[in-house]
Parts: structure tokens; sequence; C-alpha cells
């Protein structure tokens, strides 16, 4: 992790006028409360479910965990955070690899290379529930 005197924590960042803001990760990983979670763990377990057709899941900032799970999911309407929470507990994935939040959408947004545009989501997540 250290090179030529630099220690990498994969973490992005800008440096503005001597102050320096993390503005994303080079690697989808979620630290939530000092826990690693894989991104594509936990879209591997929500398109898994019989009623999900696509997921997505991106940190949302916690001023106490650090990030929290949320998750944008195009599924059938019977499909919520409840449903959700018990298809996890039932496969015995760890309840903070849990998303804390979950939003169904007709259709994820893309960018134009085709790819979820997280940024996006992760500002809806940003509105209150």
């Amino acid at each position: 992790a250290i090179r030529r005197g630099w220690f990498h924590t994969g973490d992005l960042a800008t440096v503005v006028d001597g102050w320096v803001t993390i503005t994303g990760r080079k690697k989808a990983i979620i630290i939530r409360g000092g826990e690693n979670v894989a991104v594509a763990e936990v879209e591997a377990v929500l398109t898994a479910h019989p009623r999900v057709r696509e997921a997505v899941v991106v940190g949302m900032p916690d001023p106490v965990l650090g990030e929290r799970i949320g998750a944008f999911v195009v599924a059938e309407e019977d499909f919520d955070l409840a449903e959700a929470r018990a298809w996890f507990a039932a496969r015995g994935v760890a309840r903070f690899k849990t998303p804390e939040r979950l939003e169904r959408l007709a259709r994820l947004p893309l960018l134009p290379n085709g790819k979820p545009d997280r940024r996006a989501l992760l500002a809806r997540l940003r509105r209150p529930a």
C-alpha cells in the first residue's frame, strides 16, 4: 500500500487551496463502521432474488458509520426493503452487508457507456427518505 513514500488508500480526492476533498473510490467498496463491503457482493445477492432484474448499490454518506448501504433495484412491485432484508437474512448474509435503504426504479440511469450512473443514484439517496 506504500509506494514512493505515499500510502495508497484507494480513495480518489481533489486538492484545492491545500484542502483535500474525498470524491470517490477506485474500488467499489463501501466502508460501513470499519467493515469493508464489496458492492458487487451485495448486488449479486439482490439480483439472485427471482423478482429483481437489476441492482446497483452505492455507499450513502453517514456521519456515524462513514457510509451506509443504499440499493436501487429494477424489480416487481412487491420487492421492498423489508423483502430485501428477509432475503439477505435467509441467505445468512451478515447484517452489516444488508441494504439500509432501497428504492425501486422502472429503469436505472445509465452513462453513455451503458454502465449505471452511480453519481446520479447517490444524489437521489442524499435526498431525505
